[in-house]
């Protein structure tokens, strides 16, 4: 069976930009090492990191493109899995939520550990898509749904607090997984586009995001939910769509890495900085580090995976 091989690199591509940020966050809210950057060199780093931001939204799209959602079976199955593995890398996490308790902790476990909101927001998008697109065939419905759900996302951000269990106000399958995954999900009906994606309008999109970074430099806001996402997100992954390459897919490991190293790398930030030193312009040589060690306890997990499958 063919698949689009250039999108699996491009998911390796994106998970290890989520490494830079989620490391680069680990620097700009501490003093001690935001002293080790000019104001020019932490900017761009800011910048850089708020790129990334799109990058939940494109593997949200790429689940709903891939999700034959009129296929119960297939959509239950896709759910149970994606169920286990969360549960595999809760209870993997579990260790480093030892700071919490009570309702607190009940709410990380159910809504996801750090970066592992991704996975309950995606198993409820699931299930609020599949009845929402028994009931609703007009796809400028369903578009207009998700736009509005983001958006009022977006808004709920800007009120409430930023950071700990507030995030999962707006940070959940209804504000969040929801619109991308029904937008992967539109997109995968759309046989024909009327327009085609151009490298232009990738570049247009990521000044967009650059500058909406911008205004929340100065002030640190290290939101979730960019406005710019809900546009720039849906035309990289299409220019993805268009250009990328079709062949058998003879390495039946490439499409795991991205996952891996999305699930292990807070793990390899978390336990570096304990083990490596903490001193001087530590994100020119801790994150090159990280990639690698990812990289190759990746390959580990893929392996172990084959044998018990419930990691990846």
């Amino acid at each position: 069976m063919k698949r689009n091989i250039t999108l699996d690199y491009f998911r390796i591509i994106l998970s290890i930009s989520v490494i830079f940020t989620h490391f680069f966050l680990s620097v700009a809210y501490n003093p001690a090492y935001e002293k080790n950057f000019t104001k020019f060199e932490f900017n761009i780093l800011w910048e850089l990191s708020e790129v990334v931001r799109i990058v939940v939204a494109i593997f949200l799209m790429i689940s709903g493109y891939y999700l034959n959602i009129t296929d119960g079976k297939k959509t239950y199955t896709y759910f149970i899995r994606i169920l286990k593995i969360y549960v595999v890398w809760a209870l993997f996490y579990l260790p480093w939520c030892f700071y919490l308790s009570g309702m607190d902790l009940i709410i990380t476990l159910s809504m996801g550990f750090y970066h592992l909101w991704y996975l309950p927001a995606l198993m409820g998008a699931i299930i609020l898509l599949y009845p929402l697109r028994k009931v609703i065939n007009n796809k400028i419905a369903l578009l207009c749904i998700a736009i509005i759900l983001y958006i009022t996302g977006y808004i709920i951000q800007t009120i409430v607090p930023n950071f700990g269990i507030y995030n999962f106000l707006y940070r959940n399958a209804l504000f969040f997984g929801l619109p991308f995954l029904l937008i992967g999900n539109i997109i995968r009906d759309i046989t024909q586009f009327k327009f085609k994606i151009t490298l232009i309008h990738v570049i247009i999109g990521i000044l967009l995001i650059l500058i909406e970074g911008y205004v929340y430099l100065e002030p640190k806001l290290n939101y979730d939910m960019f406005f710019t996402t809900l546009i720039v997100s849906p035309f990289l992954f299409i220019y993805v769509l268009q250009t990328g390459k079709m062949q058998v897919m003879n390495d039946k490991d490439i499409p795991h890495i991205a996952s891996g190293i999305y699930y292990i790398h807070p793990a390899i930030i978390m336990i570096s900085s304990k083990v490596l030193p903490q001193e001087g312009n530590i994100i020119f040589y801790q994150f090159p580090f990280i990639v690698i060690m990812a990289i190759f306890t990746t390959f580990v997990i893929i392996k172990v995976n084959k044998t018990i499958k419930i990691f990846l």
